[in-house]
């Protein structure tokens, strides 16, 4: 009679022989590399498009191009930033701003992307903005502010009871 861990030694054994002999399949092949278009378009305080637009495609920064721009990306989950500058004259410009946006672009397709341009910072929250500075008590009733946490790891825990 043998014993239960012999039969298992050997049980495995002749498996990774077979394995070993009979191969796994077929070799993975290449990935296909699945791409989309994306157009991003600025607009205007007035409605008009933006003559160029400054895009930032998931924190790199792709620089500043006519607008609207349309590019290439893989396919997936985008986060963009788009603003614009108009020169009033060489030594001065207006800014303008817009909300951060994520875009999913799909196999194949192409989305557009639109953002309204505005003079002031749009106000977070928004993902991957920095949060505003707001007042708090902590569970002793002592005043905490988000300035006074700057430059320390903080974490906030936020909860619903009844």
């Amino acid at each position: 009679m043998m014993r239960p861990n012999l039969i298992i030694t050997v049980s495995l054994l002749l498996a990774a022989f077979i394995l070993l002999f009979s191969g796994c399949g077929d070799a993975p092949t290449d990935p296909v590399e699945q791409r989309g278009t994306l157009v991003i378009n600025g607009i205007m305080p007035s409605g008009s498009p933006a003559d160029s637009v400054w895009i930032m495609l998931d924190s790199e920064t792709l620089g500043t191009f006519a607008n609207p721009h349309q590019t290439s990306v893989f396919a997936g989950n985008h986060f963009l930033e788009v603003k614009s500058f108009v020169y009033v004259n060489p030594d001065s410009s207006t800014d303008y701003f817009s909300a951060p946006q994520y875009v999913e672009v799909l196999n194949n397709q192409t989305v557009i992307a639109e953002f309204q341009l505005e003079t002031d910072i749009p106000i977070a929250p928004y993902a991957g903005a920095m949060a505003p500075d707001f007042t708090v008590f902590d569970i002793a009733s002592n005043q905490i502010s988000l300035a006074d946490l700057s430059g320390k790891i903080a974490v906030l825990y936020f909860y619903s009871f009844t």
